[in-house]
């Protein structure tokens, strides 16, 4: 129970981070 708890986390932190990555890169698209 506690492993999987981790687990989403550590997805969670994935999805996000890879989010905020794409949505940097739609800025830098945009202001050039």
């Amino acid at each position: 129970d506690r492993l999987t708890h981790r687990a989403v986390i550590i997805v969670t932190n994935g999805e996000s981070y890879r989010f905020r990555e794409s949505m940097r890169t739609k800025e830098d698209e945009a202001a050039s």
